[in-house]
């Protein structure tokens, strides 16, 4: 079962009653909390609210291209930009198949589906947009994290010791390391590493970065975490040397 200490939602979109019993079903079973929408409207006035942590779009017979473009839509939004968003159908023609992963989804899978399959395809998915929402063991250089201690452990000469990090600076160092060489924008940050509806102004993930900074500095990797001028931070391990 994926986990995580942020409550994840998956935002879930389909008219028909037996597809989105079973696509809730299964992200019920993934840990997601799940938003239910059975059409467009719907959906948009559920992203109104929050910023969920994955969508899946099932592609109807009837009203199939206009659903297609609204994921379209999702993917030119830069809230929406990073999510995870998968396509199911009953279509089985390559057509439809080109036209979906065209339009910015992540995968399409056919129906009928197990619930398994569907997870799995979640999974994969999700490991590649957003790997801080399976809680995995990830190693990157000097750094390793073990998710289920919520632990960071780093290696200094040959020495293994444990870095004295809070939670939200776990999380955030996470976020980081698993996308690394890579702008991110407090806006961003804001959005992967906070909950849904947070509050928190620009300053205060200022001083979270400060002391993951100062978390990393006995051990040599301060400089790991940069500040982009005008852009934002970003993990690099070239700082290490």
């Amino acid at each position: 079962m994926l986990s995580y200490d942020i409550p994840k939602s998956a935002l879930v979109v389909a008219k028909d009653s037996e597809a989105l019993e079973l696509i809730c079903a299964t992200c019920g079973r993934g840990g997601f909390d799940v938003l239910r929408a059975r059409n467009c409207v719907d959906a948009t006035r559920s992203l109104g609210i929050g910023t969920p942590k994955l969508v899946i779009i099932d592609v109807p017979r009837s009203g199939g291209p206009a659903v297609l473009e609204w994921g379209r839509k999702l993917r030119e939004q830069p809230r929406t930009a990073h999510l995870p968003i998968l396509a199911t159908s009953t279509y089985g023609d390559s057509d439809t198949a080109v036209i979906a992963l065209d339009a910015g989804m992540d995968d399409y899978v056919l129906r009928p589906f197990s619930s398994r399959e569907l997870l799995a395809r979640i999974k994969a998915v999700v490991r590649c947009r957003a790997p801080e929402l399976l809680g995995e063991d990830v190693v990157s250089g000097p750094l390793s994290f073990r998710w289920v201690h919520r632990e960071v452990l780093a290696v200094v000469q040959g020495s293994t010791k444990k870095v004295q990090i809070g939670p939200t600076e776990y999380r955030l160092l996470y976020f980081l390391v698993t996308h690394p060489e890579t702008v991110h924008s407090r806006t961003e940050l804001l959005d992967r590493v906070w909950p849904p509806g947070a509050r928190i102004a620009a300053r205060t993930i200022a001083v979270h970065i400060r002391r993951l900074r100062d978390s990393l500095a006995p051990f040599g990797l301060r400089d790991t975490v940069e500040t982009v001028l005008k852009g934002g931070y970003r993990f690099t391990l070239q700082k290490s040397g």
